[in-house]
């Protein structure tokens, strides 16, 4: 099944094709007017820039949001994303210092 947006961008890509190959045919030797061959000239720039930006934006959020999600992989690596388990994770860290530095204060007494 296809997407709602890809159905949309099939259908973009049709009205697309259809009004450049009715513009192609316009400007050609069919259409003896010089004025309305520039008219239809300067459309047809305008529709291909059109077709452009669309697809180009398209793919550049693609890769935007591809690379997003590559760097939240990356440094969910790096930190813990769960704050709860990040702060029983410090008091362990916490209390074993603690447990050391009583040990290290017994043994120094024994002595």
């Amino acid at each position: 099944m296809e997407s709602r947006f890809a159905r949309n961008m099939e259908n973009f890509n049709e009205m697309i094709s259809l009004c450049i190959i009715y513009m192609m045919m316009a400007m050609s030797d069919g259409n003896s007017d010089v004025h309305s061959r520039q008219i239809y000239g300067k459309f047809f720039i305008g529709v291909v820039c059109l077709y452009l930006g669309v697809h180009l934006s398209v793919l550049l959020t693609d890769i935007c949001y591809k690379i997003k999600l590559k760097l939240k992989r990356k440094f969910a690596c790096l930190r813990n994303k769960d704050p709860v388990e990040e702060k029983k994770s410090q008091r362990k860290i916490k209390n074993n210092l603690e447990l050391s530095r009583k040990r290290a204060r017994g043994a120094q007494a024994r002595l």
